[in-house]
């Protein structure tokens, strides 16, 4: 069996290497074309259109969101694998995080384990808005909530970077909005009349600063005033802040969460202010490694003749850490070969469409269908997976 699995790898990197010219035509022009989250429609249509053209069924509009689809393909009884496809654009920047490089790779890996798969069923996921810059972003959440995991042995995905990187801290994250009302008044004439929302702003924007020497070192706290009046000579009346919190956990961020709206009341009470607030974003959860996965897709890289690093001490977020708390999933890092790289920059659009991100996805989808294959065909390691996943959750 196993020299079997071997050999199915070999003719699937094969397959991607013959797709390869097509996939970077399409990270091109996915690339040339940035579109925010849940408005992905140009991403979207050449992705799709990628899969129906090498035989994959896709349903579009899943979930209730016009710009997410599903591609599935099943060969007989087995396990269900799920990768997940990332298309959205970060604003300004463009593809900055790269994910016109993974989404074509972990469609292309979709494709090829398709074809040489002979037990199991395969889903490539079409999941909008991983970025958390517009309303109720987190595409993957709401995939989860209609029952689209449901069944799914493994998920994973991979994201791009300046290096091959297995794990990190991706950390739990929510983003809120917290808005003040006040009342406009003259500034020189009658200021009295006036209850400043500016100043309830600035006074919870303090706020939250002096509350940094009193949280752990881990937690991140960041964000920015988006309004907070039009006029020197007027009282501005409304003031809006928009805030990110991250967390090891959940619950650590539900507690960080109430500290941070507690500044914001405390600002309000003091001005005067009438205070409101909202969730912008779907909460994300702390991503939990799946180690047996986490092995088989590290000896598949090496097998590739790739070099790693497997753990390094920084943290970011992602809508795949909500994906492994339903089902046993990991989502490394494959780099561009540049280690002073850094994500969410122009600098790294830039290279998302270049030669050494083109070479990246290649890599992502040869490491990702390799694995699939492994989970396909391999009952020992889909055992383990969940044996692991079981064990992970029951000690949380």
């Amino acid at each position: 069996m196993a020299a079997s699995i071997d050999e199915q790898k070999k003719k699937a990197c094969m397959d991607i290497d013959a797709l390869a010219e097509e996939m970077r035509g399409i990270a091109s022009f996915i690339g040339a074309h940035p579109e925010l989250g849940y408005q992905e429609q140009e991403a979207a249509r050449v992705l799709v259109e990628f899969l129906v053209k090498n035989g994959i069924k896709v349903e579009s509009g899943i979930a209730g969101m016009p710009t997410a689809f599903r591609g599935k393909y099943k060969k007989a009884a087995g396990p269900t694998i799920a990768l997940f496809v990332e298309y959205d654009a970060l604003p300004e920047i463009g593809h900055g995080c790269g994910h016109n490089i993974s989404g074509v790779a972990a469609v292309a890996a979709g494709i090829v384990v398709a074809k040489h798969m002979t037990q199991g069923t395969i889903h490539v996921l079409g999941s909008p808005a991983e970025e958390g810059n517009v309303p109720d972003a987190g595409g993957k959440v709401r995939l989860i909530e209609k029952g689209f995991l449901d069944g799914v042995d493994a998920a994973f995905s991979t994201h791009a970077a300046g290096i091959n990187l297995l794990k990190l801290d991706w950390l739990a994250r929510m983003i809120i909005e917290m808005e003040f009302y006040g009342k406009g008044a003259h500034a020189a004439a009658s200021p009295d009349q006036g209850i400043n929302a500016l100043d309830a702003a600035v006074l919870t924007i303090n706020g939250i600063n002096a509350l940094r020497q009193h949280i752990k070192s881990d937690i991140r706290i960041h964000g920015y005033m988006s309004e907070g009046g039009t006029m020197i000579n007027t009282i501005p009346d409304f003031a809006r802040l928009r805030y990110g919190m991250r967390a090891q956990s959940g619950a650590a961020l539900d507690q960080v969460l109430e500290r941070v709206l507690n500044c914001g009341r405390g600002g309000a009470l003091a001005t005067g202010c009438r205070f409101e607030w909202r969730h912008t974003a779907r909460p994300y959860s702390n991503l939990t490694n799946n180690t047996p996965l986490m092995d088989a897709f590290s000896s598949n890289l090496e097998a590739l003749g790739e070099t790693y690093i497997k753990y390094y001490p920084v943290s970011a977020s992602t809508d795949m850490g909500n994906v492994s708390q339903v089902v046993p999933t990991i989502h490394p890092l494959i780099g561009y070969g540049n280690p002073k790289l850094l994500g969410h920059t122009k600098e790294f659009a830039e290279a998302s469409c270049s030669a050494p991100g083109f070479r990246s996805m290649v890599l992502a989808a040869k490491s990702m269908a390799m694995t699939c294959l492994d989970l396909l065909h391999n009952s020992e390691l889909i055992e383990s997976v969940k044996a692991d996943f079981d064990k992970t959750r029951n000690a949380q």
